[in-house]
């Protein structure tokens, strides 16, 4: 910066002049300022380290089944004509003997069920499909000349049948029974005499049960006592849903020794066409050998 002095010269009037006197050199003077140190805090960092947790290694389990010991028995040596008897022991009993009834109420023999299936007297099944009333039980001289008939009607579906009905006389008196189809149905479909449900407390003299199990699946019964002729002997109708079956239980020789139809011949077992006399094997003939006829009511 310059100082400004004002000189005067000898004329007052002058105008002032302005001289630029130069200032004289400052020196700077460098301070230096000692340094300020501010306390800081440090956290101390423990570093932990972590020992390295040792890798186990599994053993694998190996199971090593034993083999399983099989003792064997040397086979004895059993003749041909031993095997031979045995064999011929054993057709004799599953032809000849009767099953045994699980619930008790006798042996059965003969009879035919559901879609549908026959059984000779001889307990030899065949099955026969057709849509048409066929003879399974008939003799006129039944009960010392009482006579019976049990007819029964199968309905086709698609490429079976079953039975749906089911007719039998003695005597006078006829009986029909039928299934349902309904999902729950607790009556006994049946006409006696031609009367829908009417009062049967007995057929030709021999004693009539009906039994209704009252379920969904519609398991009714109609139960002949024919004990009078022989001890145990019954005729057993039985419906589940629409299928009917029919049960000799106990049958006598003295009861139907001399019946025809489709469960063949009582004594031999032999299924025989209406000549008595002629063996038919093949189960389609005979089912239309036995439908039922004008002359067989």
């Amino acid at each position: 910066a310059a100082i400004v002095a004002t000189i005067y010269n000898n004329e007052r009037s002058a105008a002032p002049v302005a001289v630029s006197v130069p200032e004289p050199d400052r020196q700077l003077e460098l301070v230096e300022e000692e340094p300020v140190f501010t306390p800081t805090l440090r956290a101390s960092v423990v570093v932990v380290e972590e020992e390295p947790v040792p890798v186990v290694e599994e053993e694998p389990v190996v199971v090593v089944e034993e083999p399983a010991v099989v003792e064997t028995q040397d086979e004895p040596v059993v003749e041909e004509e031993v095997v031979e008897s045995a064999v011929a022991e054993a057709i004799k009993v599953t032809t000849e003997a009767a099953p045994l009834d699980p619930v008790g109420l006798g042996r059965q023999l003969g009879g035919a069920d559901g879609d549908p299936h026959f059984k000779t007297w001889k307990n030899e099944h065949f099955e026969y499909h057709g849509q048409c009333d066929m003879v399974l039980v008939k003799d006129p001289n039944f009960a010392n000349g009482l006579g019976i008939d049990i007819h029964i009607r199968t309905k086709l579906v698609r490429y079976w049948s079953y039975i749906q009905a089911v007719t039998i006389r003695i005597g006078n008196d006829i009986i029909e029974l039928s299934g349902s189809s309904a999902e729950f149905d607790p009556e006994v479909h049946y006409w006696f005499n031609y009367e829908y449900q009417d009062e049967v407390e007995t057929m030709a003299g021999f004693p009539v049960t009906l039994f209704n199990k009252k379920t969904k699946s519609h398991k009714t019964s109609v139960t002949i006592d024919l004990s009078s002729i022989s001890p145990g002997q019954k005729i057993i109708v039985k419906t589940f849903k629409e299928f009917l079956k029919v049960d000799f239980r106990e049958p006598s020789a003295k009861a139907f020794g001399n019946v025809v139809g489709m469960l063949g011949d009582f004594n031999t077992g032999k299924t025989l066409s209406r000549d008595g006399a002629t063996v038919i094997d093949d189960f389609t003939d005979l089912g239309h050998e036995w439908q039922v006829l004008p002359a067989d009511g």
